[in-house]
């Protein structure tokens, strides 16, 4: 499980929910929104993870599937706290990765998960 804001991705069960309310994502959105969580992953890497070999270059569609998700996942898209550009280098979904492996605090749960 992912929380980030006000989503919760369940990698296993393949499951998107925004405010508890799962959300229908197409594949592509759901490989986009999966791929590495919290890490800022390329644009070339998205492509050729979701997309496929052949691709690497077609930032548009990269742009046109993350518009998308902000509409769906976002409380306000213009102001995104769970698909993230981080400028030229791609795009991080979710909370930066050290917020959740190098905090002690959390004991490896993300920020705002109960302790067990």
């Amino acid at each position: 499980m992912v929380r980030t804001a006000n989503v919760t991705i369940d990698l296993r069960g393949q499951a998107v929910l925004r405010d508890g309310t799962e959300m229908r994502l197409s594949p592509t959105e759901y490989g986009l929104i999966a791929a590495q969580p919290g890490q800022v992953v390329g644009h070339r890497t998205l492509l050729r993870t979701v997309w496929g070999p052949g691709y690497g270059d077609e930032r548009h569609y990269l742009r046109t599937f993350v518009h998308r998700l902000r509409a769906k996942l976002e409380a306000d898209p213009k102001n995104p706290e769970v698909v993230i550009t981080v400028g030229e280098r791609g795009y991080r979904f979710g909370l930066p990765a050290a917020m959740f492996y190098g905090d002690p605090y959390l004991d490896g749960r993300w920020p705002g998960t109960p302790a067990a």
